[in-house]
């Protein structure tokens, strides 16, 4: 292995991996693969094989452990059970346009995440890394063209800093339930950040004939100005042929300091003492969950939801101006007159406060200062598959009516609800072009997004880890180019030279590695 090589398996396998240590055994050994390959055809055979041969020989077998690795093929029951155990969208479930994986890797060490990156590399097989399985279009677990998966949900640990609970070490497989869950047994007032003994939530529904227009439209003027320790949002529905607007609140407080809160800067409102209920930080969890507050706190540790699973399409944005009152008015004419059995949310999640301290050019997120909420649009349906045509056209009609009143010139998007529908790459002769991923890019992450490509040019030149909407790299490293990038991200956003940690006094810190996320799923 050259010296270029193994400088850029060391990152990649160290931030996978939450900077892991302690990895020695105490048991010596040879190797021990396991793999499940009935029924297989030649190629996948073949594939597997030279895998396997791989695997055993060339990188674990000199490790001096004694190790157990599950590579799963398919056409075996396990195969099926284990691939769609962490499929979250069922409208990937058994789509015959997709192409499920010719095999799945399902490591329990960070030597055999690196051994599996390595010789996929070699045999030249395309890798897919699954953590929760939650991105909203499959992509790590489907693909149009042949794949190795490589599962995660092995590397679930999560440990808190007992010295003084500021710091926690999350595996890449954690789902957010286990992470909310470690945190609470490790201290009642950890969250992000600290939080009080008791916090308080209230939801108040209004239907149009309660006036639920004119509230949306006073929210979409203070929701972003509320106190750093309040959240309002909204989630619209079609509810017995009307519309009804529930306003969702978390205050970081009691009951006694909110209700004033309320009353002086949304008294239209009407919240009453009644409507408030007190609680702990983790019940709260449970309820923005799904669950109730008397859940117990295991009911985190569940990877399917409370709701259950169905086929879902998602689309998101960001707004700038409010949205005027007769435009609101349209697009509940446009939820009232479908008539399908489709399940139909729009979400309006509130920015401001500690999302505009932070500058646009500090993380890969830019849709900071400026914004007043993000949009999340979900529709669902029965997972029978039929008609999904149709709802997704509702998507698409829901998504154009909305054109006017959004953020434009890039419109923005946020990467945790991905949607192919703003552009895919395009492998062609073993290249994908840079500039056709701007079409999605830009809107992701803005003026970010050249600095993102610079950061993948460096670390994964060779584009080994790709999906539909990762960053490619580029192919020259022209002072022209380099000029076109710069010019681009000064215009998107401000430049800033230092990227460093916020300390935040008695807040827990996350360390999360959005590298990996740039390179395998991005």
């Amino acid at each position: 292995m050259g010296e270029q090589e193994g400088s850029w398996l060391k990152p990649v396998a160290s931030i996978a991996l939450g900077w892991r240590t302690g990895l020695a055994s105490p048991h010596v050994g040879r190797v021990h693969v396991i793999i499940c390959c009935r029924g297989v055809s030649a190629q996948t055979h073949d594939e597997a094989s030279d895998l396997i041969e791989c695997l055993s020989h060339k990188y674990l077998s000199s490790s001096n452990m004694e190790m157990l690795i599950m590579v799963y093929s398919p056409n075996t029951a396990s195969y099926d059970d284990f691939l769609r155990s962490s499929i979250q969208n069922l409208r990937f479930n058994s789509s015959a346009a997709t192409t499920k994986p010719l095999l799945i890797i399902a490591p329990e060490r960070e030597t055999q995440v690196q051994a599996s990156v390595l010789c996929c590399k070699e045999q030249g097989l395309h890798l897919r890394v699954r953590s929760g399985g939650h991105d909203y279009e499959g992509l790590s677990y489907i693909s149009a063209s042949p794949f190795v998966l490589l599962d995660l949900s092995h590397f679930r640990s999560i440990r808190v800093d007992d010295v003084d609970n500021t710091l926690a070490w999350v595996d890449s497989g954690a789902t957010l339930g286990e992470l909310y869950y470690a945190i609470a047994k490790s201290g009642p007032n950890l969250a992000f950040p600290a939080v009080p003994p008791i916090v308080t939530l209230f939801t108040v529904r209004r239907t149009l004939q309660q006036g639920a227009t004119d509230l949306v439209t006073k929210w979409q003027s203070i929701a972003d100005k509320l106190g750093e320790d309040l959240f309002v949002r909204v989630l619209l529905q079609k509810v017995d042929g009307t519309i009804q607007a529930s306003f969702n609140s978390l205050f970081l407080g009691e009951p006694n300091e909110l209700l004033p809160m309320i009353q002086k800067s949304f008294p239209e409102l009407g919240l009453e003492a009644k409507d408030c209920e007190q609680m702990t930080w983790i019940q709260s969890v449970l309820e923005f969950a799904g669950y109730s507050a008397t859940d117990p706190t295991e009911a985190l540790l569940n990877k399917d939801p409370p709701f259950g699973k169905s086929p879902f399409k998602a689309k998101t944005d960001f707004v700038q101006e409010p949205i005027p009152k007769n435009a609101l008015e349209g697009l509940w004419e446009l939820f009232l007159g479908d008539s399908t059995e489709l399940f139909k949310i729009i979400i309006l999640d509130p920015l401001g406060g500690m999302m505009n301290r932070t500058s646009s050019s500090a993380t890969p997120f830019p849709h900071r200062e400026g914004n007043l909420y993000n949009i999340q649009y979900i529709v669902k349906w029965g997972d029978d598959g039929k008609n999904d045509e149709q709802h997704l056209e509702f998507m698409e009609n829901l998504y154009s009516y909305m054109t006017p009143y959004v953020s434009k010139s890039p419109r923005g998007a946020y990467i945790n609800y991905r949607d192919l529908d703003l552009g895919r790459n395009q492998e062609v002769r073993n290249y994908t072009s840079y500039m056709e991923a701007t079409d999605w890019g830009l809107k992701y992450f803005k003026g970010n997004f050249w600095r993102l490509l610079e950061v993948k040019t460096a670390v994964d030149k060779d584009n080994f880890f790709r999906s539909e909407q990762s960053i490619p790299p580029m192919q020259t490293n022209s002072r022209d180019l380099r000029t076109v990038a710069e010019a681009s991200a000064a215009k998107c956003c401000s430049q800033r030279a230092n990227l460093g940690i916020v300390n935040m006094s008695h807040s827990i810190l996350i360390i999360f590695y959005s590298i990996m996320n740039l390179m395998i799923f991005y």
